[in-house]
């Protein structure tokens, strides 16, 4: 599966953005969000923002390989809290035992150490590439648990 995309405009400052999946997410899931991802920036650039000074390179954050994913889906199932069904509890159950998953110190120092190493190696990569596009601005953009797993990473 590859995730590179080509870079939208030429001749412009290079901006690199990373993004983070969650951990439910498929392969070929994975691979709709970050097309789609990539066809609402290049819309974006293509009929409002045309005169931007930036040409986006959107780069996919893979972490899933680094648990068993057998065992992280049943941990994630058994974490569910509130049994009632209404939209608010369903819409918990979703997202909370994420979060508890994460923070297990079993997997959350993994996932950090593999997406840092991930993105440090896209980082250098894409710089070495375009070392005369390529100031060093970066972004990251998570989906689920995905998003927490940045901000975490950011914090630090």
């Amino acid at each position: 599966m590859t995730t590179k995309e080509k870079s939208y405009v030429t001749g412009k400052e290079k901006y690199l953005i990373f993004c983070v999946h969650g951990i439910g997410t498929t392969d070929e899931y994975q691979e709709k969000n970050i097309t789609d991802f990539r066809k609402c920036v290049r819309k974006i650039l293509t009929e409002g923002h045309y005169k931007s000074k930036y040409d986006f390179e959107i780069q996919m954050i893979d972490w899933k390989n680094v648990v068993d994913k057998t065992k992280a889906i049943d941990r994630v199932k058994k974490l569910h809290i509130i049994s009632n069904v209404s939209a608010e509890r369903t819409m918990l159950n979703m997202t909370i035992p994420d979060a508890m998953f994460y923070a297990t110190p079993e997997y959350k120092i993994q996932i950090q150490l593999r997406v840092s190493q991930l993105a440090n190696e896209f980082y250098k990569k894409f710089q070495e590439e375009n070392p005369e596009t390529f100031k060093g601005k970066v972004s990251m953009v998570g989906h689920s648990l995905g998003s927490v797993i940045s901000y975490d990473l950011l914090l630090r």
